[in-house]
């Protein structure tokens, strides 16, 4: 018959438990990627097609993300890493603009713009 000494058991039961609980506090502390979607419309009002829509990290001069907002005017962008970027949309016939955004960790971000035309 095998015999187990006492001591053996709690400490393996102590053992478990730790090793048990860890990966879960430590998926918990990971952030989650974020999203960002928006609606693109004329001063009148109507959704534009094709804008290009740029995503900058601060301070660089290469976009992280670029899309193009389908007929109804709408974009996005998915997954994002967290943090501030710099948005741009811009197309020819329309003014460029560009703002300040924050990519929530497991959120979804609004970000509009009306673009005024111009002569080309």
């Amino acid at each position: 018959m095998l015999h187990t000494p006492k001591k053996t058991i709690p400490f393996f039961l102590l053992w478990l438990c730790l090793l048990g609980g860890n990966p879960v506090s430590v998926e918990a502390q990971a952030p989650q990627p974020g999203a960002l979607q928006g609606r693109i419309w004329d001063d009148q009002g109507t959704p534009i097609a094709g804008v290009w829509v740029r995503l900058f990290r601060r301070g660089a001069e290469t976009p992280v993300r670029g899309v193009e907002t389908n007929d109804l005017g709408f974009y996005h962008m998915e997954p994002l890493a967290p943090g501030l970027y710099l948005l741009e949309a811009g197309r020819l016939g329309f003014e460029t603009r560009t703002r300040e955004v924050e990519v929530v960790s497991g959120r979804r971000v609004e970000a509009d713009f009306t673009l005024a035309t111009v002569a080309v």
